[in-house]
């Protein structure tokens, strides 16, 4: 679920994660903070270009005050740009960046964003198994070009990744136990059936 300006947008992910009382978080809208950027260092991602902005949206999951992971969107009319995906390291592999990447997806087909893309070196597979594909660096928007992250920020060398919503896009799809790595199945039993 996302908490937006105190309305609440229900996603396939709530409750799904069942290690102590993640079944309770929820990605909400979170500003720009020195947490945030320690977190994304740390997982060697960009922040130099990083600003309060009327684009920019930074989506985060807290557990008892603290950040367990985050998700940005810059949006440029019909178009987003997914940016920032991270998931503290004692926190990974438990479904979080799945949940991130989901709200991220609902919050953007919500306002009217058709075609989400991202640039990544280390994680195309990963983004390929939720209907990302890859597509070469000539065919993305003028938004997306003129974007930090294209310019200077990611190298030549990443993989550009697009993935076209619906208006409903991700709030009906429900993951099926295969979505999560066997490490978070074994650790949470009641995973959600695939529909």
């Amino acid at each position: 679920m996302i908490k937006l300006n105190g309305t609440v947008y229900k996603t396939p992910w709530q409750g799904d994660l069942r290690v102590s009382d993640r079944n309770h978080m929820s990605a909400e809208v979170i500003g720009l903070s020195p947490e945030v950027e320690t977190m994304l260092v740390t997982a060697g991602l960009p922040v130099s270009d990083l600003s309060p902005s009327p684009n920019l949206i930074l989506l985060g999951v807290h557990q008892q005050g603290q950040l367990l992971g985050a998700v940005g969107i810059e949006a440029y009319g019909t178009e987003g740009l997914l940016r920032s995906l991270v998931v503290a390291p004692d926190h990974r592999s438990a479904g979080l960046g799945l949940r991130l990447m989901s709200d991220a997806e609902s919050w953007a087909a919500a306002r009217g964003i058709r075609t989400l893309y991202l640039l990544t070196t280390t994680a195309a597979e990963f983004f390929e198994k939720r209907g990302y594909e890859a597509i070469a660096r000539s065919e993305a928007p003028a938004s997306i070009t003129a974007t930090a992250q294209f310019k200077d920020l990611c190298p030549a060398s990443s993989t550009l990744m697009r993935k076209v919503l619906t208006a409903n896009h991700s709030l009906q799809r429900t993951p099926a136990a295969s979505d999560y790595p066997t490490a978070a199945r074994s650790r949470s039993p009641s995973l959600p059936k695939a529909s």
